[in-house]
């Protein structure tokens, strides 16, 4: 099932701002652009960002320490 912004958000918790900050530090991939303004994410989006969502709460983790540690190969987001 394919997912508009406002669903991912709802069903995450996160906040827009923050999605598209990890899609463009590269966190979560792009998503599927049906039009400029109009894109579609995967069940997996969902996934990903409870797993930001963790790494941030139980290990104090900033976005940018998580770029840093998904450059090096620490971690497979």
């Amino acid at each position: 099932m394919k997912l508009k912004m406002s669903q991912l958000g709802e069903k995450t918790g996160v906040p827009k701002s923050t999605i598209l900050y990890c899609i463009k530090e590269g966190l979560l991939p792009e998503p599927e652009r049906l039009k400029p303004n109009v894109c579609l994410y995967d069940e997996s989006y969902v996934e990903q960002i409870k797993f930001i969502k963790f790494l941030q709460s139980a290990h104090g983790r900033t976005i940018a320490e998580l770029k840093t540690m998904s450059c090096q190969g620490d971690y497979d987001f």
